[in-house]
């Protein structure tokens, strides 16, 4: 097995950011956010949000599938 050089792994780790990075932006575009517009606080402050939503989204149908059950 190749030992990978310290550049190999960070030209690695860049090429997923990016990648992550692109999906995002379109995540966002679909909803309609400017992501030029977006200050790193404020992308943290929408992506804990978004995350809360999904949350609470997840313990109401459970709630409702133990009243039904």
């Amino acid at each position: 097995m190749k030992k990978t050089t310290g550049v190999e792994r960070a030209e690695k780790r860049l090429k997923e950011k990016r990648a992550r990075n692109a999906e995002q932006d379109a995540d966002w575009k679909s909803r309609g956010i400017n992501p030029e517009k977006m200050t790193r606080q404020r992308r943290r402050r929408a992506d804990r949000e978004e995350a809360k939503s999904i949350a609470s989204d997840a313990r109401k149908t459970k709630k409702k599938e133990r009243t039904i059950a």
